[in-house]
């Protein structure tokens, strides 16, 4: 699990946002428009993930919600 979001291609439909809730609920958003609603649903206790994937692994990244409006733009 990796935290350094910085360089993070959020915007690209291959990586993935996703949402989970406190209850344990998860929520996925693929796309640009998709992904600044599930921002929108987050609230204090959730968790934000997002996987980056490669040809051979994928990275996990736990995003902070204000890292995730930042990369969104």
């Amino acid at each position: 699990m990796r935290t350094d979001t910085d360089n993070l291609p959020l915007k690209a439909k291959t990586v993935p946002l996703i949402l989970i809730k406190k209850d344990l609920s998860i929520i996925t958003a693929q796309n640009t428009i998709e992904k600044k609603s599930l921002i929108g649903k987050y609230e204090e206790g959730d968790i934000l993930l997002s996987v980056w994937p490669g040809q051979w692994y994928s990275d996990v990244f736990v995003v902070t919600k204000e890292n995730a409006i930042k990369l969104l733009g």
